[in-house]
């Protein structure tokens, strides 16, 4: 039997930005499932951009990872141990145990996995959080409508595609944007999206070209100047939803040399525009709803997905970090 359990925690807050500094390889002893409780083996873990603001001291809408502690993140595991009724010995379980091999819970954090059709991993990407958030909130906030012109930023991961392809099979005009040829063709050849390149030096007049009408739900992932780009692009009464900042840290010091406010004002009441900001837990109720949509889709070859897999966890810091390099093509997830 194993008696070591490999951990990363967080080892001190990022200072200018994160850094593999910042995270701490870790060997504790193996431990122990006492009545009422199961002990997890971690298959997969999903990292995910939430993860770098959880990383600071600074108040947030959820709280900060502690100093020492493992870092946070949600992963598919199996029971190997069990002194819980409810839960088998081999059962795959979903849980919020973070970035380490073994973990031990009494259940009530645990959602056992619904038998559908699909690998493991997929539950936390498609049929995970990444999935429902871009389902989710393109629904109930977007509110598309066939004919409408739906805009997303970063539609090359995992959020991002879920939602280019709901709008496409819900008959909206989607136009992805990503960075870089390669990511361009996917978008193009395996999920039939207009691509558009953000690292073209002629994007803002693309971006015009492909909306001549104006945008009229923009998916944002990423913030930043592509962001200000869709805003100046928006269509009269059109809704710009919030889901991601990916493209700069929060928490760390901004240029504040060119103060874009004035003008982004100026759009929301000239154009009329919603805006809304979300995050996932208030979408929690659409999760059934969900799952049986994408799993007819899946079926009727009307939706894909991609997963980037990392091997072993100790690679897990350097594989967060290309994140925000946008290096990831689909969710990104490490196979522990």
């Amino acid at each position: 039997m194993i008696n070591k359990n490999l951990q990363i925690i967080l080892k001190s807050r990022p200072k200018a930005s994160i850094s593999k500094q910042n995270f701490s390889l870790h060997q504790s002893e193996m431990p122990l499932p006492q009545a009422g409780e199961v002990l997890l083996k971690t298959l997969y873990l999903s990292l995910d951009p939430y993860m770098r603001g959880r990383m600071y001291g600074a108040t947030s809408y959820a709280a900060p990872v502690k100093l020492g502690n493992v870092m946070i993140g949600e992963t598919i595991s199996e029971v190997i141990q069990s002194n819980n009724a409810n839960f088998a010995v081999g059962q795959l379980v979903s849980s919020p145990h973070g970035w380490q091999q073994y973990a031990i819970s009494d259940g009530n954090d645990l959602v056992a996995l619904p038998k559908y059709d699909v690998s493991p991993s997929a539950y936390l990407g498609i049929l995970g959080l990444t999935g429902l958030t871009g389902y989710g909130a393109l629904i109930r906030h977007g509110q598309p409508k066939a004919g409408e012109t739906l805009v997303v930023s970063a539609a090359n991961g995992g959020v991002g595609s879920i939602v280019a392809q709901t709008g496409r099979n819900l008959g909206c005009n989607v136009i992805g944007i990503t960075g870089g040829e390669k990511k361009c063709k996917i978008l193009e050849t395996e999920l039939n999206i207009k691509a558009l390149d953000y690292k073209d030096s002629n994007f803002s007049t693309n971006l015009k070209k492909l909306t001549p009408k104006g945008i009229d739900i923009f998916f944002d992932n990423v913030g930043g100047d592509i962001a200000f780009e869709a805003l100046n692009n928006m269509a009269v009464h059109g809704r710009f939803l919030v889901c991601g900042t990916i493209s700069f840290d929060r928490n760390a010091p901004q240029d504040k040399s060119h103060d874009r406010f004035p003008n982004a004002f100026a759009q929301l009441l000239i154009k009329r525009l919603k805006v809304q900001g979300f995050i996932f837990d208030e979408l929690i109720d659409m999760k059934e709803e969900y799952h049986q949509q994408a799993i007819k889709w899946l079926k009727d070859e009307k939706i894909t997905f991609r997963e980037h897999i990392v091997e072993g966890l100790d690679n897990a810091p350097e594989a967060f970090m290309s994140l925000f390099r946008g290096q990831n093509i689909g969710k990104l997830i490490v196979k522990v």
